[in-house]
């Protein structure tokens, strides 16, 4: 199977970040964006991928060489398409290369998708191999109208014919209003008028896909050529299906809003398997994983004052709040390799790059930061900023919302450029004065008042920017002693104020960020399992201990995890409930609707979400087992499973709650070796009261590899597995 990337963007909404490096080459959890294309295409069987680009061509191919190694199975080849001005112009030029000459893929250099297309592929050559006229099938996802990642050129309307799932009628409402041509579906028997759909940017096309671009030389973008043929139906006679499937993860870093959204649901787990601890660049810089989805390089140095509130990536050699200085805290956060975070320092959805400095008291609110950016003390970065390679920025600065800041100067109008809000000293002066407050502090650290404070400043920041919307004629710009704008850059700042520019028929919001982007719920997806040597793993004790004191805790050292003193707080909760109410001896007698009452009550009380929950509950099943003669725990711990299985439904309710499941059942057998011999029973106890299904199951074990290197504790439930998977297989065999 081959495949095309396409990676250029044609946009400038990245400016000035992506002016000397490629979009595909922005990391996203400190990953290239062209990487998840790549693994993609892999894992679903590509042998030969075609990489089109225009801009920094020569970085390009240098990093495709530099991850050849990882894609053995994978010819990549960079195609270099210099007269491209659209993404039309590219496929019209790779056509004339004549290098593709069967059914393809088609992708841009910038999705992150786990989407299994093997039965999709399967379905659209056999579809073609009866229907000559079929031209491509394009991938679609289920996704609320309102997430993040759907900005208006996602805003699609689409009319698909029940039958054979061929595209009827594709569009994006205009005022708030859907027309549908009626001509278009009085025709048909049944319809479906979707608007839950997103649009994944991954096609499956015939050779001919190519031939209608080398056609229609108007034809700019894969929609235009969409929209023709639905258009021309009857002159052109060609035929475009949809696959539509709620089941997996795949969208487009189109904007900032969609890059910040992509980025916590990698974190969050919603791509598995492309998540941080099971997919890096090389083999030796995978993450471990920690609870509340911290990823850990060994390596980082955090302060005893730091706090990581959930959601956070840390590349390797970071250093964070070390000092004695104010609390810093991290939520939703991602540092690349090498970078250094001061005291009294408040990190929100912030994205820096490597080898970036953030001094102390500085605050930074969904902003991206590029390479070796330093920002000195004071300094407030508000939503939706993004900050050029090698800037230099205060102290005491505080920007304008979506304010971009580029280490060059932008050739552009003076009056584009005054756009921008002239901080006086009047303001610096009130900067300073609140940031005085913050270092004066008490040691207690709470976040809210942390956010208040900065709150005051973004709120002085929107006054000012109100003013200078009034007309009045701004005050002469004093520069800084390097000859830089003082009131954007600071003192010591070098930078300048950059604009970023509309293409021609560009919406302005898919320029910006947008604000509360995250409260919508993820896209859906479905996990697909891969190699057990990249699985979800907690680290041993005493490999977890070693780290820890790598990271500088100790005894006495306050919690570097906040949300974990919470979970813990219900694990125990949940095991002291278990080992009061449950007597060995007796499991059938106790009160286990008292108990799960309990249980529920402590949950509210701790905010656990369902799979706290759910990894609480199978760990202290396990745990107390200690507690019952080796020689006795098979049956006690299926008694107890059994018991507590109807209150576990109530939490495992999808396929990835399954899979979490599983997982939970195997990290705490792997812990516990007085039982590690139950893992089978457990796994076919949960299975017996439908808490897990065969299909999960089997999924689930098809990615069990231990491989050479596992250790005894590994093999051991490995063998029970197969042997649990065996008779689920011959049982199903008997049915049939």
């Amino acid at each position: 199977m081959q495949a095309v990337v396409v990676a250029d963007s044609y946009n400038r909404r990245f400016d000035p970040l992506t002016q000397k490096t490629p979009r595909t080459l922005l990391p996203l959890c400190n990953v290239p964006l062209i990487d998840y294309v790549l693994k993609f295409l892999d894992s679903n069987g590509v042998t030969e991928t075609f990489v089109v680009t225009r801009t920094n061509a020569d970085k390009i191919h240098q990093h495709l060489e530099s991850v050849s190694s990882q894609f053995k199975s994978m010819k990549l080849t960079c195609v270099v398409s210099q007269g491209s001005h659209n993404f039309g112009d590219a496929l019209r030029d790779l056509e004339t290369r004549k290098q593709i000459d069967s059914h393809f893929i088609l992708v841009t250099g910038d999705i992150v998708s786990n989407y299994d297309l093997r039965p999709v592929i399967e379905e659209h050559i056999a579809r073609a191999d009866k229907d000559k006229d079929c031209l491509m099938t394009m991938l679609m996802t289920q996704c609320d109208h309102e997430h993040p990642v759907r900005s208006i050129e996602e805003d699609t309307f689409v009319v698909v014919d029940s039958e054979d799932n061929r595209l009827l009628y594709l569009d994006s409402p205009e005022d708030g209003h859907i027309r549908v041509p009626l001509d278009r579906v009085m025709e048909r028997k049944q319809v479906q008028l979707r608007y839950d759909l997103v649009q994944s940017h991954i096609f499956i096309c015939t050779p001919l896909m190519l031939m209608q671009f080398h056609d229609n030389f108007d034809y700019a973008s894969v929609f235009d050529l969409i929209r023709g043929v639905i258009d021309n139906e009857d002159i052109v006679g060609y035929k475009i299906h949809t696959a539509v499937s709620p089941k997996f993860y795949a969208t487009r870093c189109a904007n900032l809003t969609s890059y910040d959204a992509m980025t916590q649901d990698l974190m969050n787990r919603w791509t598995y398997p492309l998540v941080p601890d099971m997919f890096a660049p090389s083999h030796d810089e995978l993450y471990q994983y920690k609870r509340s989805n911290i990823y850990l390089q060994p390596g980082c140095i955090l302060g005893r004052r730091c706090k990581l509130l959930g959601s956070v990536v840390l590349g390797p050699g970071c250093v964070v709040g070390e000092g004695d200085g104010a609390e810093t805290t991290l939520r939703g956060t991602v540092l690349g390799r090498n970078c250094t975070v001061g005291c009294g320092v408040r990190l929100r959805n912030a994205y820096v790059l490597d080898g970036s400095t953030i001094g102390n008291n500085c605050s930074v609110d969904h902003a991206l930061i590029g390479r070796n950016v330093k920002i000195y003390d004071g300094v407030v970065i508000p939503h939706g900023c993004v900050i050029d390679d090698g800037v230099e920025l205060g102290p005491d600065v505080c920007l304008e919302k979506h304010m971009r800041v580029s280490l060059e100067p932008q050739e552009a109008s003076g009056d584009t450029m005054a756009g921008f809000v002239a901080y006086n000293e009047e303001h610096i002066a009130r900067r300073r004065r609140q940031l005085s407050v913050l270092s004066e502090r008490d040691e207690e650290g709470e976040d809210g008042q942390h956010d208040a404070a900065h709150s005051s400043a973004e709120e002085s920041a929107d006054d000012a920017s109100e003013g200078a919307a009034e007309g009045h004629e701004p005050a002469p710009r004093p520069l800084n002693a390097a000859g830089f704008d003082l009131a954007v850059v600071g003192a010591r700042g070098r930078g300048y104020a950059f604009v970023p520019e509309l293409d021609f028929g560009e919406a302005e919001e898919n320029t910006l960020w947008k604000e509360g982007s995250l409260e919508a719920a993820p896209i859906l997806y479905i996990p697909r399992t891969m190699s057990r040597s990249s699985e979800i793993e907690e680290m041993p004790k005493e490999e977890d201990e070693d780290l820890d004191s790598l990271l500088g805790e100790d005894e006495d050292a306050e919690p570097l995890i906040d949300v974990d003193a919470e979970f813990e707080e219900f694990y125990s909760d949940v095991l002291e409930l278990i080992q009061q109410r449950v007597k060995p001896d007796n499991v059938k007698g106790a009160p286990f609707s008292a108990i799960q009452v309990e249980i529920t009550g402590s949950r509210a009380a701790h905010n656990m979400d369902h799979s706290d929950v759910c990894c609480a509950i199978v760990r202290a099943i396990i745990t107390s087992a200690d507690r019952v003669p080796r020689a006795k725990c098979e049956r006690y711990l299926a008694q107890l499973t059994a018991a507590m299985s109807p209150f576990l439904q109530n939490y495992v309710e999808t396929d990835m709650d399954q899979h979490v499941c599983i997982e939970n059942v195997w990290e705490f057998c792997m812990e516990n070796e007085h039982s590690r011999h139950c893992f089978k029973t457990l796994l076919f106890t949960l299975y017996d009261r439908e808490v897990l299904d065969e299909d999960a199951i089997l999924q689930w074990f098809e990615g069990f590899n231990p491989g050479e290197g596992a250790s005894p504790a590994e093999k051991s439930l490995y063998d029970q597995a197969k042997q649990f998977v065996t008779w689920l297989e011959e049982a199903e065999e008997e049915s049939d």
